[in-house]
């Protein structure tokens, strides 16, 4: 895996992550409606601050240079508060970079409590994909 695809190794490193953490790697096709996705993570009142209870962060790889990309927040204590932030959808980001962007990596996790969460990452392959065609010329939030 790391051979075709030299750059998850990065990845990884950023994230914390090794492979005996992974639950599983899956190789996808990028479509419209990965664009449409907006990087999220989220908290609810069993979590502790500073940490999630889920996640979906991605990365755009381009050639030189692997992009995080921004990610939405949801926390939610009840009766007490909500904080929230926003941000664009894939597709937007893509565009912000002004980069032939090869591969999208995603990965997501899940976990309640502090509990052992054992993330799932997706590699999507761009290439044969013209994502540019699908994404609108203008921005919907502020960045």
């Amino acid at each position: 895996m790391v051979r075709e695809f030299p750059y998850i190794t990065n990845i990884f490193t950023e994230e914390g992550l090794s492979a005996d953490r992974i639950g599983e790697i899956t190789v996808a096709r990028g479509d419209r409606n990965l664009l449409e996705v907006t990087p999220r993570a989220w908290s609810y009142d069993a979590d502790g601050y500073g940490d999630y209870a889920g996640h979906r962060s991605f990365w755009a790889v381009t050639v030189g240079k692997i992009a995080k990309l921004k990610s939405a927040w949801d926390r939610s204590i009840p009766y007490h508060r909500n904080d929230q932030t926003e941000t664009d959808q894939i597709g937007f980001q893509l565009l912000a970079l002004d980069r032939d962007v090869k591969y999208i990596v995603e990965i997501h996790a899940e976990g309640w409590d502090h509990e052992i969460k054992s993330p799932h990452v997706v590699i999507y392959k761009m290439e044969n994909f013209d994502w540019r065609k699908y994404c609108p010329p203008i921005q919907l939030t502020q960045s």
